[in-house]
């Protein structure tokens, strides 16, 4: 990080991930930079993108022929490793689709998911390989051959199955630098599906093409002023789109770095800070929980131990996090521990139809402004709720009202593609030119400029005698 550049280098390439990465590993001024840090290993843009061509040739090869009735659809089982974005960038370069399977699935849902996606070869985490041997049976879609497995544990013998050794052996040793894929990839094709939490029935897959990562990373690094010299910290999930919306693509797009660990651990956030010089971090609301839990653990409570060696130790770089769903007094307390410029609570999902971005001076407990005058809060008859009356107590004086639930009207759906092989879930979810976000929410106007905050899932909508809340508003309420 020491002597990076203050300003990123202008990047001039089509808004494919593939040749966005390609054009930074040829830039003179980037292509030697540290990318991606996982633990001791560091892999500069050069190396990051000489690993994905070499695994877009494997799958190329692997998958063969592709057509309608044998997609070139890629299924991946990983926690965080710098092959699974390899995976993912091998398959922006050679135009296939990458299906990114929640770790935490097993049995007759992990089957199912697998199967749902099409995909023809499967890149497993070896700590995972007995689940998906449970049920591969049961996978339709994907010969024996093709369920290979990265060396994570070191525990089993793996042979055939060793996903890097096919690798080296089918198209050359790590480190060899090919020439990519001669494919014209277009924007607007599929790049990777990312599953909701499936709370009924499968997860439904969301479809996010080339240019959406290409411009949620353009956003979100221009709103939190990223440059080459910061530094993302990923331990949030790469297969979902919180890491890579708000910390793999933010950092691309500035050509800054990011350092990776493979799953969320509440000890080893401030080490991995320090060590790491990590200036940026993504999360979700109760990791956030949990690293002010693990503080309060080790100093045992004194505020003036965690301010003196957390806060202002002189290796903590930290200065942004980024997320949703963290409440205002973690919030506060995070930022005043870890010493933080500000911490941007943001509303937004996996569709992106709809998304703010909580600023510096925004109201406490609101996650931004709303810019999109076609985002509205509807009740359930269809019509626009009006804004939250604040009482001199601050509590909403029109509760019921103001809140419903956060759409948007308008002729297009936003960045929304619509959920992968379930056109029905697609349909419901914008219909008759409105997007329902299936959350509620409300608005409050301060000079002119609307500000929205978050209440939960219409599903937790509470009627008591005759009067309705959401349940986030209990929970607000209490932790207040």
């Amino acid at each position: 990080v020491a002597g990076a550049a203050s300003t990123a280098p202008v990047i001039t390439a089509l808004p494919t991930i593939g040749a966005q990465i390609e054009a930074r590993a040829n830039h003179p001024a980037i292509t030697d930079r540290v990318f991606l840090i996982q633990h001791e290993r560091e892999w500069t843009f050069r190396q990051y993108r000489d690993e994905c061509v070499r695994v877009a040739h494997f799958l190329l090869g692997r998958l063969g022929s592709i057509d309608e009735r044998r997609p070139g659809h890629v299924a991946m089982l990983l926690e965080n490793h710098l092959e699974l974005l390899a995976l993912y960038g091998g398959c922006a370069y050679a135009g296939l689709s990458l299906f990114g399977v929640n770790t935490g699935l097993r049995g007759d849902t992990l089957a199912g998911v697998v199967n749902q996606s099409g995909a023809r070869l499967l890149v497993v985490d070896e700590r995972l390989l007995p689940e998906v041997e449970r049920v591969q049976e049961r996978l339709a879609n994907i010969a024996p051959e093709n369920v290979l497995v990265l060396r994570t544990t070191g525990e089993m013998e793996l042979g055939a199955r060793d996903f890097l050794n096919c690798v080296a052996s089918e198209v050359a040793q790590a480190g060899k630098s090919l020439d990519a894929p001669d494919l014209k990839v277009d924007p607007s094709r599929n790049l990777m599906t990312i599953y909701t939490s499936g709370t009924t029935g499968l997860p439904k897959g969301i479809v996010n093409n080339h240019l959406k990562f290409f411009l949620i990373g353009k956003a979100v690094s221009g709103n939190l002023g990223l440059a080459p010299d910061d530094r993302g910290y990923a331990c949030m999930p790469l297969f979902h789109s919180n890491a890579m919306f708000l910390g793999f693509h933010p950092a691309l797009e500035v050509c800054a770095s990011l350092a990776i660990r493979e799953r969320f651990s509440a000890s080893s956030f401030v080490p991995d800070v320090l060590q790491h010089g990590v200036t940026f971090w993504n999360y979700v609301g109760e990791p956030v929980h949990y690293v002010l839990g693990a503080l309060e653990k080790q100093y045992g409570g004194d505020e003036a131990r965690i301010l003196a060696e957390v806060a202002r130790n002189p290796l903590n770089r930290l200065r942004h996090a980024v997320g949703n769903g963290a409440a205002p007094p973690d919030i506060d307390r995070f930022t005043r521990w870890l010493g933080l410029d500000d911490m941007f609570e943001l509303y937004g999902s996996t569709e992106a139809a709809i998304s703010t971005f909580r600023r510096k001076g925004d109201p406490r407990g609101s996650v931004g402004e709303v810019t999109d005058a076609n985002v509205k809060i509807l009740d359930p008859g269809g019509r626009e709720c009006p804004a939250a009356e604040i009482g001199s107590d601050g509590k909403i004086l029109n509760y019921e009202a103001a809140v419903g639930e956060i759409c948007r009207v308008a002729a297009d759906s936003g960045l929304f593609q619509g959920y992968y092989g379930n056109p029905d879930a697609s349909a419901s979810k914008y219909r008759d030119g409105v997007y329902h976000s299936g959350d509620l929410g409300h608005m409050v106007v301060r000079e002119g400029r609307r500000f929205l905050y978050f209440d939960g899932r219409t599903d937790d909508w509470i009627r008591k005698d005759g009067e309705n809340f959401s349940a986030l508003q209990v929970a607000r309420l209490l932790s207040e």
